[in-house]
């Protein structure tokens, strides 16, 4: 009975030292930290950004929104669009800050300004949300174009919605879809699910069941509710759709 508790003590004592070891060496020396500290002082904004992620994060040091808030704002009063944009995602969920949509909005214009496409897409959804701005439709749909143009996946897939219901542009039958498959293409399940739907029910293109399982079927890797419809649309297949299917695969 001895020998087995002096076992489990000793293994306890093990675990509890390999923890405080993994951790000890998971963080940052105060050493490191003067250094960085030094660095951004001096005006590195790189400096200070990495600052501002340590101290959001607390992995390496302990976590301190306000610290993470005033080390950003001082790289987006230098200028630098990512810290603009971080300066906006602060104030818009009150971290280290007092929340504030005005403020929010104020940030990730400075950012969009400059040429950040997450900035851009944030900036619209609040115009499109009406969120520390007046609802702007037509303003948020330039800047998810502007985001689009820069290569941003998501902002094809806002765009698709708003061709789709023509919120702030001319509704496009033609030009959703394209959007859509854009995004669906690049494997975003969302999107697969969406064109699934717009394929079974005819919504802005043709009813087409085989291609509605297609999309489904794809969607389905990622979305347990796409499965559900694959397999609901499944049992409502003509033998000749089953036979299409089968062909494709």
């Amino acid at each position: 009975m001895i020998k087995n508790l002096r076992a489990l003590l000793f293994i306890t004592t093990l675990i509890l030292f390999i923890i405080s070891s993994a951790n000890q060496a998971g963080a940052m020396s105060q050493n490191e930290l003067a250094k960085l500290i030094e660095s951004a002082e001096k005006g590195s904004q790189e400096s200070a950004l990495q600052l501002f992620a340590l101290y959001i994060e607390g992995k390496e040091i302990k976590q301190h929104y306000k610290q993470a808030a005033a080390w950003c704002h001082k790289a987006a009063e230098a200028g630098n669009a990512d810290a603009q944009y971080n300066m906006g995602r602060l104030y818009y969920n009150g971290h280290g800050v007092e929340q504030s949509y005005e403020n929010a909005a104020k940030w990730y214009k400075l950012a969009a300004d400059s040429g950040n496409d997450w900035a851009m897409g944030k900036l619209g959804q609040m115009y499109f949300e009406g969120k520390g701005l007046d609802i702007d439709y037509a303003k948020a749909f330039q800047l998810y174009t502007k985001a689009s143009e820069k290569g941003a996946l998501w902002a094809d897939y806002l765009l698709a919605w708003c061709y789709y219901y023509g919120h702030g542009t001319k509704q496009s039958d033609e030009l959703a879809l394209k959007h859509f498959e854009k995004v669906a293409d690049n494997g975003d399940s969302d999107a697969q699910m969406q064109l699934g739907t717009m394929y079974q029910y005819g919504q802005c293109v043709k009813t087409d069941n085989v291609k509605a399982y297609k999309w489904y079927t794809l969607a389905a890797k990622n979305s347990p509710l796409a499965a559900h419809k694959r397999d609901a649309l499944l049992k409502k297949l003509t033998p000749e759709q089953h036979l299409k299917i089968m062909e494709s695969n």
